[in-house]
């Protein structure tokens, strides 16, 4: 009986069971939940099948896992990286590494065979790359018209000296271990933000913050690479500047040269141009010109066009400094200010002998402190020429501002001792670089060198323009054009056409005096009288009359082709008036026959026949105050320097085009110091 009972029991319990399990399978939630089991095992399955033959994914990880799953089920929405079959060989040969038969300024590829190649960044390379994309995108347009803007995908990494980053790739250390970093103890690093599960290609640590106190150089340049590198949102676009052209391209997918198939693709057209093996191409030298010859050749035109009419002034229309309102921006701009946001950030650095000090470099872009005058004169020619062609090639109206226009008329040079650069442009110009180029990339003409340039736009650009208000917005610059090579950057600013009732301020009243004419444009209590369109003013406290600015001159200002005001006279007096006609200031004095500025305990004789000769025409050692610094300089702008001296003969009135611009004044100084680098660290010899 009792066997029976326990029988019973068991049966009861079996038929209890399955009702439940019947009951639980029909419940609604259930259902959902058994086909999306049975979908993510399948999905399981058919990820570890690609995963065999995913060279990447073989590299990057080892094993599945339940946080991965994300990253699987959203795969379809990801562009894959290129297979770059070309580079397995190159990875079979990692340690097959070669001595360098070149001196310090050839340019190879980043996977070249030396060593190197493999622990520094020559931007000359990534630069070749995108130029030969670019080839051969305007090849498929030939041959299809309507092919569409062509994207890139881009990684910082390619364009900044990776150097120091290097070694901290290979070892990752964290927050905690990187405390150490410039310190002479291991202290906690503010603002540091641990990254975990990051692939082999990736840092296990970076900040996505400007420093809040003060810091070393080495410490700021650690901060703003790891920032770039990890976090930092890509650029909206490339603009690649060549003669009067530019090539613009929308930027896609974070990748870098190698995982987006573009070094494989110049690779490959290499080696069919010049019937190279792989291992012929990657081990020689390579040239962007070679790119640029290959896009001539495609364009059937050079890049600058010498039938092109010269001018040699530009009108400018009062329309063109219309702002108009927006009460969103100015409500966003007024609260930005209350409580100080602010969207610019410099440097706080801590010296080696221990002081601090604000300097002007964009903290994001920052590698090391320029001291040498020659080499930061070098840093600012190319990014005023950057600037200067950017604009120019893109239809952007702009003019010299400030020092810049102080520099230009003394001798068409910025002055060497000058921490700061300013351009102005129109409010249209301004709305426009804001809509369409704000975040862009900015790629210097090669016969120009490295430059590559960011151009940044203040969110809350010309607010303070309005009311001429410093309170309206935290910041009085609408625009930064950032050396990303170095964190030095131009400003610019905008104008509008002045609200009504404007108080002048005292030194633009005083130019207004003493310009007569434009006094009778203003109101009986001499504020703006709005309803005559004729003064305009910046948000940083300059008032002009239209007809000082427009019509705008035609020159050249460190060999490129510029703008300066109409009445630039009277806008220098009204900045400069004490010392507009100087001959000695911050520690230098002007030559005349040199038409140079130099250190004041320089030149201090220098003998009058040799003066004379100088006068003429003519040069020498002895006349250059028997210096070889300021001969070299005195040769390297002798026809910028000239120029300035003829235009003044010709009353300012002088027709230029293109043509009439002047090669590089000065030499690269990214490319100087990365020679130097390369000769200490790695023995390869200099150039003769």
């Amino acid at each position: 009986m009792a066997s029976d009972s326990d029988s019973h029991s068991a049966g009861k319990q079996r038929k209890s069971f399955w009702i439940l399990v019947g009951r639980w399978r029909r419940h609604r939630y259930v259902k959902v939940a058994i086909p999306l089991l049975y979908l993510v095992a399948f999905i399981l399955v058919l990820s570890k099948f690609q995963y065999k033959g995913d060279t990447h994914a073989l590299e990057s990880s080892r094993s599945f896992s339940l946080p991965s799953l994300g990253a699987i089920l959203n795969r379809k929405h990801v562009k894959p990286d290129a297979k770059n079959k070309l580079m397995e060989e190159n990875r079979r040969s990692q340690n097959q590494l070669l001595e360098f038969p070149y001196t310090a300024d050839v340019t190879v590829l980043p996977n070249a065979p030396y060593k190197h190649a493999r622990e520094t960044s020559d931007m000359r390379a990534t630069h070749a790359i995108y130029f030969e994309a670019i080839n051969r995108h305007l090849v498929e347009l030939q041959q299809n018209p309507k092919a569409q803007i062509p994207e890139f995908d881009f990684h910082w990494k390619d364009w900044i000296d990776m150097h120091d980053l290097i070694p901290l790739l290979e070892q990752k250390p964290n927050c905690f271990v990187a405390g150490v970093l410039g310190s002479n103890v291991r202290t906690p690093w503010p603002g540091c933000i641990d990254a975990k599960n990051k692939d082999s290609s990736e840092l296990n640590f970076y900040f996505d913050s400007p420093a809040s106190d003060y810091e070393s150089a080495y410490r700021l340049n650690l901060r703003g690479k790891t920032y770039l590198v990890e976090v930092a949102p890509l650029p909206r676009k490339l603009i690649f500047l060549a003669g009067d052209l530019a090539f613009v391209v929308q930027v896609a997918e974070k990748k870098d040269v190698v995982r987006s198939g573009l070094l494989e693709s110049y690779i490959k057209s290499q080696m069919a141009r010049y019937n190279h093996t792989y291992q012929q191409v990657i081990s020689s030298p390579i040239s962007v010109f070679d790119s640029l010859g290959e896009i001539r050749q495609t364009l059937g035109r050079d890049f600058v066009d010498a039938t092109a009419p010269g001018s040699n002034k530009t009108e400018v229309s009062i329309d063109e400094f219309e702002f108009p309102a927006n009460k969103k921006k100015t409500k966003l701009a007024g609260a930005a200010f209350h409580y100080q946001v602010l969207h610019y950030h410099d440097i706080l650095l801590r010296k080696k002998d221990g002081g601090e000090s604000r300097e002007k470099y964009d903290w994001r872009f920052f590698s090391n402190l320029i001291e040498d005058e020659a080499e930061k004169r070098s840093t600012w020619h190319q990014l005023i020429r950057g600037w200067l062609q950017f604009s120019s090639n893109m239809d952007i109206t702009t003019w010299l501002s400030q020092e810049a226009l102080l520099g230009w008329h003394r001798n068409g040079l910025l002055s060497p001792w000058e921490e700061s650069v300013h351009f102005e442009v129109p409010a249209r110009d301004m709305i426009r670089l804001a809509e369409s180029f704000n975040g862009s990339l900015v790629i210097q003409d090669p016969r120009d060198g490295t430059g590559v340039f960011y151009l940044d736009v203040n969110p809350y650009y010309m607010e303070r323009a309005r009311n001429n208000n410093g309170d309206a917005s935290p910041e009085s610059i609408d625009l930064k054009f950032i050396d990303i090579r170095t964190g030095l950057y131009l400003e610019v600013t905008g104008l509008m056409i002045s609200s009504y009732g404007l108080p002048i301020p005292e030194n633009a009243m005083e130019m207004f005096i003493n310009e007569g004419d434009v006094l009778e444009d203003l109101k009986d209590d001499r504020t703006v009288d709005a309803s005559k369109r004729k003064i305009i003013n910046s948000g940083t406290g300059f008032f002009y009359h239209i007809d000082q600015i427009s019509p705008l001159r035609r020159t050249l200002f460190e060999g490129r082709l510029a703008n300066v005001p109409n009445r630039f006279i009277s806008i220098l007096d009204m900045l400069y008036k004490d010392i507009i006609k100087t001959k000695e200031f911050y520690g230098h004095k002007y030559v005349d026959h040199l038409r140079l500025w130099v250190h004041s305990d320089q030149c201090n004789y220098v003998p009058t026949e040799d003066i004379d000769l100088f006068k003429k025409g003519g040069s020498n050692f002895i006349g250059a105050c028997h210096d070889y610094s300021i001969w070299g300089e005195y040769n390297r702008t002798k026809t910028a320097t000239l120029f300035t001296l003829l235009e003044a003969e010709n009353d300012y009135n002088m027709v230029l085009s293109s043509i009439d611009e002047l090669p590089l004044l000065y030499d690269d100084y990214w490319i100087r110091k990365r020679e130097k680098f390369l000769n200490q660290a790695y023995d390869i010899p200099l150039r003769l």
